[in-house]
């Protein structure tokens, strides 16, 4: 496997993951910019938190069952869409449903972690998963 294949997908990776925690630290931004106490807006980061949970029970065991790759660039999509959705949410409601699916798309995560054991060759599969990125 090449190293910008690995690489690409250690990106796809952390950039899946991380989209659970970038709402964060805007919290008091988003909570003003939608009218609504600090305590509500944090709901934002416990949605997304919840999705994750449910799609780590529920999606990703049918990566199992379902071709990987067809299955992770589903979730990548309906990623994409989500966080399209999030960023245009006029009120708490919209941006909640949106963050609930960035959280349950987040989960491709775990999928693409054992695809590309799979797609390695026995010699490279221990550093593809958890070595050295690039030898």
């Amino acid at each position: 496997m090449s190293r910008a294949t690995v690489l690409l997908l250690a990106v796809v990776c952390g950039a899946a993951v991380a989209n659970i925690y970038y709402a964060q630290p805007l919290l008091p931004v988003l909570s003003r910019a939608l009218g609504v106490s600090q305590g509500a807006g944090s709901l934002v980061v416990t949605v997304s938190q919840v999705g994750y949970a449910l799609a780590l029970a529920l999606l990703v065991p049918l990566g199992d069952v379902l071709e990987r790759h067809r299955l992770v660039t589903v979730l990548l999509g309906l990623s994409t869409i989500a966080l399209l959705g999030a960023a245009a949410s006029p009120s708490l409601g919209l941006l909640l449903a949106a963050m609930a699916v960035v959280g349950a798309t987040s989960a491709v995560a775990q999928i693409v972690v054992p695809m590309a054991a799979s797609l390695a060759p026995g010699h490279q599969r221990g550093s593809v998963v958890g070595g050295p990125l690039l030898r």
